[in-house]
């Protein structure tokens, strides 16, 4: 089957986004709320990588808000998404990611198997299609950890942790633990949740809980996402209303987001399972991060790596930072 890969980009420095920003956000422009919009520079790099290590993709497609990126040189079959093209016009425009994410079903044309990437995620060695889909299912590690407990922090505020009891208390609601075990081996033979991808440790927590009905969160690499259409028509058909109420025109950090359909896959045995490796990492782009940055990227084991932007960063440092990260990614084309 066609496996189609989605980026999401946006302009901070574009007349016309600041425009609209300005005139639908009455609040205080803290960091933490610009490090969500930074220009980084690197989506050419982005395609160019594409096609040195995943030029099988069947379709690209960049959505943006009505902007059109310059510089792209790509001999990928590209597809330049408007938000207006497949988004509810009452939401628009709008200004979170979450709102965009909860809508990628309706891109006109995007296949059934399709990746979701930031433009902050890059693909930074050769893959084939079988990374991503096997059998038709997203290849994912069920790594289950327990809930976290959210921390307040000036910078940061309540973070991920109150999203992610969300998701869970969603998947909690429709999915018991005992069930999923058994029609696991009923539906196709793979024991997703005692197998051999697992650790040792992962085994053992999956013994103890095997006669708890709850779920809890499922590990996130934040890199390239594997998901399916289907899974998308389906919480839409169960979950209608909390979708909507998660489509503002500003993130909440109360509230559903991406996270919800790749924990539906899993809880619904839709998936291939993956044993637990390197090659996916998540780094905040941080000062005393760079050395690491650096090695991430030239490492032969590392194929997928998230370069975060971080609230804690200043528009000077974010800059230098990236113009290093630019020449290294460079370096690997």
């Amino acid at each position: 089957m066609p496996i189609d890969f989605v980026v999401t980009w946006v302009d901070n420095s574009d007349a016309a986004w600041q425009a609209s920003f300005a005139k639908y956000f009455d609040g205080d422009v803290t960091n933490r709320i610009r490090n969500r919009y930074r220009q980084a520079d690197t989506l050419p790099l982005w395609f160019r990588l594409v096609e040195r290590f995943a030029p099988w993709v069947n379709r690209v497609f960049l959505v943006t808000n009505g902007q059109e990126p310059q510089g792209l040189d790509t001999s990928l079959p590209l597809t330049i998404v408007h938000h207006d093209e497949f988004m509810p016009k009452d939401i628009l425009p709008t200004f979170s990611s979450i709102a965009i994410e909860m809508y990628l079903h309706r891109i006109p044309g995007l296949a059934e198997q399709f990746v979701y990437f930031n433009d902050d995620m890059f693909i930074t060695g050769p893959v084939e299609p079988e990374y991503y889909f096997r059998n038709g299912l997203p290849v994912v590690h069920n790594q289950e950890q327990p809930i976290p407990l959210p921390i307040y922090d000036d910078n940061i505020e309540y973070g991920a942790a109150l999203r992610a009891f969300c998701n869970v208390a969603v998947i909690n609601k429709h999915f018991d633990r005992r069930k999923v075990y058994e029609q696991s081996l009923r539906q196709d033979g793979i024991d997703r949740w005692h197998g051999q991808h697992l650790t040792d440790d992962e085994r053992k927590y999956y013994d103890r809980m095997a006669q708890c009905p709850r779920f809890g969160i499922f590990a996130e690499h934040h890199t390239g996402r594997r998901l399916l259409k289907s899974t998308y028509e389906e919480l839409w058909q169960k979950e209608p209303g909390l979708l909507q109420k998660a489509s503002g025109r500003f993130r909440s950090d109360m509230g559903i987001n991406i996270p919800l359909f790749s924990a539906w896959q899993i809880a619904s045995n839709r998936f291939y399972p993956d044993t637990v490796g390197y090659d996916k990492l998540r780094i905040d782009v941080q000062p005393k991060e760079m050395g690491r940055v650096i090695a991430a990227i030239h490492h032969p084991v590392v194929k997928s790596l998230c370069l975060n932007d971080s609230p804690f960063v200043s528009d000077n440092d974010y800059d230098d930072m990236m113009a290093v990260i630019r020449d290294e990614l460079q370096s690997l084309l």
